[in-house]
């Protein structure tokens, strides 16, 4: 509150990322269905390093990591989630045999911004160009023959007018 006093047009907010789980957490203990199995029965290996693995974006994870991204938002006073979320890929889980679809991504994508509007919250999405359910866009691709080491783009979709109304601090 005292940050918004001083800077009234703050957007608060923390970056995650729902792609990976890190391999000591409570939510592997807790869940270990919800990690992703490769093709040779091992955890399907982590977009963020060895201390990770990979989720298996069943509807059960992608609530789960819901309801963890709106309490650590409500708590720490959020005005937007910040996630890094490859919406698009295929991520084939080989020990349930199921394949998440575009439509599952999206549908999380929506449950997520919905929820996050009830809050007068956002939700800023760094993955493909195009979502639909996202307030703001960030989309990072690399330039040039070699991967991202050759260095990054960043695209930035400014929040719609329907969302700056909705944060009614923002200026026109």
């Amino acid at each position: 509150e005292k940050l918004h006093a001083m800077f009234p047009n703050l957007l608060s907010n923390t970056y995650d990322f729902v792609i990976d789980i890190y391999k000591e957490s409570k939510t592997i203990k807790e869940h270990p269905e919800f990690v992703r199995i490769g093709r040779d029965g091992q955890p399907a290996p982590a977009w963020y390093g060895q201390g990770y693995v990979n989720g298996n974006y069943s509807r059960a994870y992608f609530d789960y990591v819901t309801d963890g991204l709106l309490r650590s938002g409500d708590y720490y006073g959020l005005d937007l989630c910040y996630l890094d979320f490859g919406v698009g890929m295929i991520t084939p889980d080989w020990g349930t045999g199921h394949i998440a679809t575009l439509g599952e991504q999206l549908g999380f994508s929506k449950r997520l911004r919905d929820e996050l509007h009830k809050r007068n919250k956002l939700l800023w999405l760094n993955a493909f160009t195009g979502q639909p359910y996202a307030d703001v866009g960030y989309f990072e691709c690399s330039i040039g023959p070699a991967s991202c080491v050759s260095g990054t783009t960043r695209l930035i979709r400014a929040p719609s007018s329907r969302a700056r109304a909705r944060r009614g601090r923002w200026g026109g």
